[in-house]
This record gives structure tokens, C-alpha cells and sequence, in this order.
């Protein structure tokens, strides 16, 4: 299906807002973009000087010129007065209640973020997406990392990080596809309904190829609740295109079924997935996202806008057979004390956590370390896992829920958590950081709480051992 785009309206010389800079480069990616349009920028953010300063300084040259003014600690009506167009973050909750957006919406403003602006820069370039509660970065990495060793000339953006927006204005030549890992809330900007409201066209995006890891329970705190939340899942299913569906635990399908029994869903298992080569990634669920991979791979090369070319499904196997994972997701940092160290900060759904657990042998010698911003959803099967293991470590908001009866259980805060866990533990354990919560009450973000676990592990006693330096 073709998106229908509505037109922008002219921006130079033209007042343009963005709401929310944020630290993943798609702010940034649309304030570069739009100011190259010739408009003046005005970004607002309720967050510090201080804690935007990175962002800041990334924009220094166009903050020098005047064509980007930042206002930080703040978001009023102010900001998006007279804006011909008002780029929201994904990360803004419900932004149909928002009254900045609606007030801008209503003064005529289109209303938009950056993966739409990079998806309509982009139109015609074919695309596949990938979506998912958990598994999704991992997936669309490996998708990406495959294709280009079979000779396919990709982009990879949207929630992985960076902007499109910036590969699309310094570059002269486009790819052959676009792999696109998007959240729940880019894919309910880029439907239908958020296309219209906001004013950026007159049907939904979809993807050429969609691909679709699990869906569980999340991120009830931005959509109100489940049925809009997998309602917006289910953008990734383009009309007409293939559709690649990972295998859904059947129990959770029944307990999500039980909270959205009419909205669209999806076969446990439509399609016979490959079977994936030896990998470097641990855990049966890397397994499976191998294989989704290797399937998405096979549907691009066969998808008619791969035909002609000549492709290798040899090469993007071997490729994805090396993959050696992403940063905070379980990550190995380091053995203590012959106790080893995985950094899983990624983890922020409860299925997530469960499935770091799973990846390894015995739970028996696992120290987990959980908990976090609380997101609204039932924490109630990580605390269930707590039986099974050498320790569980509650930490944030959540801790109080997730917190078993033990003194040492209830932690509080990370470096409590790593040092009552280390203490504890023995050579051969495993110290799993899996939180299954979102980082926000305590941390920036994920990869701020991967690090300063990482920090804590090298700076305990004895000496943390790198990851590089251990047999493997």
C-alpha cells in the first residue's frame, strides 16, 4: 500500500518546535533536518541543562547561528506557538492527550515525529521492519548485519537509534532497503489515525516486510493500556506484504488474549522459521531471533524488489553465525572472583528478564538483579522466577513488589545491589543485571544503567577479569 502523503507546509524562514531532545539522536537527526529546510528551530525539554548537555553540544554550530534556540527545564505553550510544524519524541506518552501537541494541532501545525519525517524523506525505498516487546534490536542487527554480507545495501534506524534523517542529507545514493527496528509508539505515530490527527497524510505507513518477535504486556504508562498497545503492535503487519511471526508462548497469547480479544492478532506460529547456524549469542531466544532473521532475509531476497540482483543467502548465514550482540544485551563484561558478569540492561519487560534467565544453564547459580521504573504492567512472573534462583536483587521503584522476604533482597539502589550480590555469590555463578523495568526512575536511560553496572563490577574486590581476557 501506498502512503499518502500529505504536504508539508513551506519551511523557510518558518518557526518549526521540537518537543523533547533526548539522548538517541532522533531529536537531533530532526532538528538538523529541519533546519536545513531553512526554518528556525525552537526545542524544548523538560530535563536540565545539565542533563541535555551532550545533545547540546552536538548542536552547537547551529545554537551559535541562531537557527536553533534551546529551551531546557520547560515545555509551555510558548514553544510551539506559530509552529508550522511540531516534531514530538517518541517518548512523549499519549500524545493524543498531550495539550502542547493538541494545542498545536488545533492552530493548524502539522504534528509529527522524526521516523515519520525519515519514512516520508525516504518514500519508495522498500523496507522492512521489525517490532516486538522484547528481542526487536537484537533481530532487526542481525537482519541488517546479514543483509550486508549477502550484498545488500542497507540503512538500519528508528528505535535502534540514530536518525535517517541524518543518512538521508549526507548521502548521494540511497540503499537497496531500509531495516527498521520501531517501538510500539513510532508505530502508532506512523498509523492511520495518529497520520491524520497530526496532519501528515491520509493512511497509515506500512512496512514492505514485517517482522514480529513476541508480544507481552508493556508500556502501558505511554498507551493507557493493553488493547492499544498491541493494537499498535499490529502496524507491523503491512496489507498486502509478508508478514514473518516469531513463535508466541502460548500461555501468555491466552493471557493476552484475555485483554484483547478482538483486536488484531497474529498465528502462534504462521511460518516454518530456519534453522539457525551455530551462533556466538547465548540463549534459546537468540536462537529463535536468528532464525527470524535468517527467514527476513530470505523474504527480502526473494521480494520483487530484490529481483535481478544477485544475492548471497551463504554469506548473510555466516554472517549472522559471527554476530556477536549488541551492547546490554547480555553483554559479558567481566568475571570477579570466577563469578561472571552480564550486563543485560536492555531487559525492560518482565518477558525479557525471563528469557536472560533461560539463556543459561542452571538458574540455581544466577544472581539476578531486577526492578526499575514502574511501566504499569504485572511484575508478578519475575518474582516468580525468585524460587529458582541463587538470589534475586531488587532495585528502583519496583523494588518494594519485587523484593523477596531475605534482608539481602530488598537493595534499593544499583551498587547495593552488585555488592550484596557479589558477596553472596560463588566461582561459577553467574551476576545477571536483567532489571525487566524500565531505568527511568534512577538512570537517564538503559545504557546509562549498563554502564554504571559495568562500572561497579570493575571497581569491586578482587579485580574484575575483562570479558576479552576470559576462555571462553
Amino acid at each position: 500500500m501506498t502512503t499518502r502523503w500529505a504536504p508539508l507546509p513551506p519551511l523557510r524562514g518558518a518557526r518549526a518546535a521540537v518537543l523533547g531532545l533526548g539522548k538517541f539522536g532522533g531529536s537531533a537527526g530532526a532538528i538538523r533536518w529541519l533546519a536545513a529546510q531553512g526554518a528556525h528551530v525552537v526545542v524544548s525539554d523538560k530535563a536540565s541543562a545539565t542533563k541535555l548537555a551532550p545533545g547540546i553540544e552536538a548542536l552547537a554550530d547551529l545554537i551559535g547561528s541562531g537557527q536553533v534556540e534551546v529551551r531546557a527545564g520547560q515545555q509551555d505553550l510558548g514553544d510551539v506557538d506559530g509552529a508550522a510544524i511540531v516534531v514530538a519524541s517518541a517518548a512523549v506518552p499519549m500524545p493524543w492527550q498531550n495539550h502542547l501537541l493538541d494545542a498545536a494541532r488545533r492552530a493548524g501545525s502539522i504534528v509529527t515525529t522524526e521516523i515519520t519525517l525519515a519514512l516520508r524523506e525516504l518514500d519508495g525505498i522498500p523496507s522492512l521492519a521489525v517490532t516486538g516487546s522484547a528481542g526487536k534490536s537484537t533481530t532487526t542487527s542481525l537482519i541488517h548485519h546479514g543483509l550486508q554480507a549477502a550484498g545488500v545495501a542497507t540503512w538500519i534506524g528508528g528505535n535502534i537509534g540514530g536518525s535517517l534523517l541524518d543518512l538521508a542529507r549526507a548521502s548521494t545514493t540511497r540503499p537497496d532497503w531500509l531495516v527498521l527496528e520501531l517501538s510500539s509508539a513510532q508505530l502508532w505515530w506512523l498509523g492511520a489515525e495518529a497520520m491524520a490527527w497530526g496532519g501528515m497524510g491520509s493512511s497509515a505507513w506500512s512496512p514492505s516486510i514485517g517482522v514480529l518477535t513476541n508480544v507481552a504486556p508493556n508500556h502501558v504508562d505511554w498507551h493507557g493500556s493493553i488493547r492499544h498497545y498491541v493494537a499498535s503492535k499490529a502496524g507491523i503487519v503491512p496489507p498486502h506484504g509478508p508478514a514473518l511471526l516469531s513463535t508466541q508462548d502460548q500461555a501468555l497469547t491466552a493471557v493476552l488474549r484475555r485483554h484483547v480479544d478482538d483486536a488484531p492478532w497474529w498465528p502462534v506460529d504462521p511460518t516454518r522459521l530456519p534453522e539457525p547456524p551455530p551462533l556466538c549469542l547465548p540463549g534459546t531466544h537468540n536462537q529463535r531471533n536468528a532464525a527470524l532473521a535468517l527467514a527476513a532475509i530470505e523474504a527480502v531476497l526473494a521480494h520483487p524488489a530484490s529481483r535481478g540482483a544477485t544475492h548471497s543467502m551463504a554469506k548473510a548465514t555466516e554472517a549472522i553465525s559471527q554476530f556477536r550482540g549488541l551492547p546490554h544485551r547480555l553483554e559479558l563484561v567481566g568475571e570477579v572472583g570466577g563469578v561472571r558478569c552480564y550486563n543485560d540492561s536492555k531487559s525492560t519487560t518482565p518477558g525479557s528478564a525471563r528469557l536472560a534467565v533461560a539463556s543459561f544453564v542452571d538458574p540455581g547459580r544466577i544472581h539476578l538483579i531486577v526492578g526499575g521504573y514502574d511501566k504499569g504492567v504485572d511484575l508478578g512472573s519475575i518474582r516468580e522466577l525468585a524460587p529458582q534462583l541463587a538470589g534475586l536483587y531488587a532495585i528502583g521503584q519496583t523494588g518494594p513488589t519485587l523484593a523477596m522476604s531475605e534482608p539481602w533482597s530488598h537493595c534499593g539502589t544499583l551498587s547495593v545491589a552488585v555488592e550484596r550480590s557479589l558477596d553472596r555469590a560463588h566461582a561459577g555463578d553467574i551476576l545477571l543485571l536483567s532489571p525487566g523495568c524500565a531505568s527511568w526512575d534512577q538512570f537517564s536511560d538503559f545504557e546509562a544503567r549498563g554502564e554504571a553496572f559495568a562500572s561497579l563490577c570493575r571497581s569491586s574486590r578482587p579485580r574484575m577479569h575483562r570479558a576479552d581476557t576470559i576462555p571462553s
